[in-house]
């Protein structure tokens, strides 16, 4: 025994090596999870939903983003300041109005006015001035501007198309606050609250507006300086330059999901169907096809497409769990619940870097197809087709199709022209101009992309 003893007297500092070595691992790990926990609570980062097929809290997130103005201008007494870009300000800011917008879209005064009294309302003090990336329903804005604000209890939201909306706060003068919106064909509306709905005031656009000091982006409408008769008079005109960051888009990345047999179960598996019935297309071998009752699965090398067989279409409650009435809101938290089961395999299916927005809605008989693009801090990638193309009918989903790419910053930001400089000199010659926009040319052959504007002509 007393022979061991210089053995163990020879190791010893390797072993006090060793055991203080994993001492400190263990209080890295515990330092690490402590931190973790701080820092999700600080910023309040979503966590996963429940019950399986249920809509997680990062689809619910997702879903109140789905409709975020692409313009968001303010009046203020001594100048116009606007946002342009950012998708959080851009969100911040909308989300502080869209407990009034809720309240607006669904009062039962309505009357249409016009274009001469919408100008005014664009060019008062303290009014709001709101553009969306694309005309949509009036049912659609108000229903999802309640969840954004948590106001499910309002009424059912009006119908009608809004491309743009000018919230008028009430003054000494006018105690009722009144929201005015415009459709692309140039129809203008006005909803007037009732006496028991809360009302935007002066000193309420103040405090949302002034807890952006950053507002730094400056602008005019159009029918505040000669020469832009072929602009919309309240086409805002952007005089500063405005920053954006330059991106790369890969496309044809659904073809890596192909090589991840695990992930191609888990994606069957969110459609309800069966995940033994994996086959690859005797005509094309690189397509990958699921087909059982509920459907057929296809996974092309730059999408993912699923088709409903005709009598087992998957009910919506697979998708957000029970609900009591089906809308424009339970489509939408439909197609978002699909979109965050892919993008937890990965987000190089979904756009990587991009979020996913929606850009239209219409209907034809019982069939409703709402189709969604890219979106880059809150700027549209124009050029490569719609990001998803989703059909329900009545409670059913008939088809879901996701074109995949990957978009990502580079860590460079170029300088865009101001829109001043877009419409003066590049426009001049243009007429009847819709509107003017900033966005993303997607291309997947350059290695560097930058923001620029683009005219919507009539």
């Amino acid at each position: 025994m007393t022979g061991e003893r210089p053995k163990l007297v020879k190791h010893l500092p390797l072993m006090l090596i060793a055991l203080l070595f994993a001492a400190l691992m263990l209080l890295t790990a515990i330092l690490i999870g402590m931190l973790s926990g701080d820092l999700e609570r600080s910023v309040n980062l979503p966590r996963s939903g429940g019950s399986t097929g249920a809509l997680s809290e990062a689809g619910l997130a997702e879903t109140r983003m789905s409709v975020l103005p692409e313009f968001i201008g303010v009046s203020l007494p001594d100048s116009r300041r606007c946002i342009i870009g950012n998708s959080n300000t851009a969100y911040a800011f909308y989300s502080g109005l869209c407990g009034y917008l809720s309240d607006y879209l669904s009062s039962d005064r309505t009357e249409e006015i016009t274009a001469e009294k919408w100008v005014s309302y664009a060019l008062a003090d303290n009014s709001v001035f709101l553009r969306f990336h694309c005309e949509l329903p009036g049912a659609a804005v108000g229903s999802l501007a309640g969840l954004v604000s948590e106001r499910s209890e309002s009424r059912e939201p009006a119908g009608g198309l809004i491309y743009e909306m000018i919230l008028i706060p009430s003054t000494e003068n006018s105690e009722m606050s009144k929201l005015a919106v415009r459709s692309l064909d140039g129809k203008c509306t006005e909803y007037i609250l009732d006496e028991q709905s809360e009302k935007l005031t002066p000193e309420a656009v103040s405090r949302i507006s002034g807890a952006y000091s950053f507002l730094d982006q400056t602008f005019i409408f159009a029918c505040e300086k000669s020469g832009y008769s072929y602009l919309s008079p309240t086409e805002p005109v952007i005089l500063d330059p405005v920053v954006t960051r330059n991106i790369i888009i890969t496309d044809s990345t659904a073809q890596f999901l192909m090589q991840k047999t695990a992930d191609v179960t888990k994606l069957i598996q969110v459609f309800s169907m069966n995940p033994d019935k994996l086959l690859s297309s005797r005509s094309d071998q690189s397509v990958q096809m699921a087909s059982d009752r509920s459907g057929v699965l296809r996974i092309y090398p730059s999408s993912i497409e699923f088709q409903a067989a005709d009598d087992a279409a998957n009910d919506i409650s697979s998708f957000v769990g029970n609900v009591e009435k089906i809308g424009i809101s339970e489509y939408v938290r439909a197609v978002y619940s699909i979109i965050s089961s892919i993008k937890n395999m990965g987000t190089m299916y979904t756009g990587g870097e991009c979020d996913i927005r929606l850009a239209g809605i219409s209907s034809s008989g019982e069939q409703t197809e709402l189709v969604f693009d890219y979106y880059i801090d809150n700027l549209r990638i124009t050029g490569i087709g719609h990001a998803v193309t989703a059909v329900f009918s009545r409670a059913k989903l008939v088809s879901f199709k996701l074109h995949t790419i990957s978009a990502k910053g580079l860590g460079a930001f170029s300088e865009s022209f101001s829109e001043w400089w877009f419409d003066d000199v590049t426009l001049r010659n243009f007429r009847n101009v819709r509107s003017v926009s900033l966005v993303y040319r997607g291309s997947f052959v350059k290695e560097s992309l930058s923001a620029e504007w683009a005219a919507l002509a009539e």
